[in-house]
């Protein structure tokens, strides 16, 4: 069963770890003011800790394109993938990589088209985090997620898991494209 097909709750419970469905949180642990006997602190992300998280994010994706950049035009190596994770280039395709023109006008345009294409995934994930967009699909009503901070003791997050774990379920669920990142293309592409 996928998880579209699934109880929301059920799919995301474990791997959501600091995430919960806004409407979900009068059920949780009542917000304490600090005041009070025995207070804890509120568990929403403070508004410091979320500029943090997404100017965190921009570096990565600035940083993620300049490393793309550098690969595709043969000045590091590629290596071993992130996605799809442990994958690797055959060698005609790093062949295929070291025969890009490295003009400068070239890295530039390559390093915003990459940074774009990174950025794009990232601007839906927190569009549907904040409820503003929902999966393709989904067969209920998508709420906005509130990103809380996880109380002491509490097992970390496992999204990032969650995401690796999830990889070979999409292959079997995506539609057929003609290509796929694990190489070893299906047809032309179009």
């Amino acid at each position: 069963m996928t998880p579209h097909r699934m109880g929301r709750r059920k799919a995301l419970a474990v791997a959501l770890g600091g995430l919960l469905p806004a409407a979900c949180a009068e059920g949780g642990r009542p917000e304490v003011k600090p005041s009070a006997p025995n207070a804890t602190p509120d568990p929403k992300l403070r508004d410091e800790e979320r500029t943090t998280l997404l100017l965190e994010m921009h570096k990565l994706i600035e940083m993620a394109a300049d490393q793309a950049v550098r690969r595709i035009s043969g000045r590091e190596p590629v290596g071993t993938l992130t996605y799809p994770y442990g994958g690797r280039l055959a060698a005609a395709e790093t062949a295929a990589l070291g025969q890009v023109a490295a003009t400068p006008e070239a890295v530039r345009a390559l390093r915003r088209v990459v940074a774009d294409a990174v950025a794009g995934p990232v601007y839906d994930l927190l569009a549907m985090i904040d409820g503003a967009r929902e999966p393709e699909g989904w067969e209920v009503p998508w709420r906005p997620f509130e990103v809380k901070a996880a109380t002491v003791g509490s097992p970390p997050g496992v999204l990032h898991t969650a995401f690796r774990e999830t990889y070979q379920e999409w292959q079997r669920l995506r539609p057929d494209p003609g290509w796929s990142l694990e190489g070893g293309e299906k047809k032309a592409a179009q």
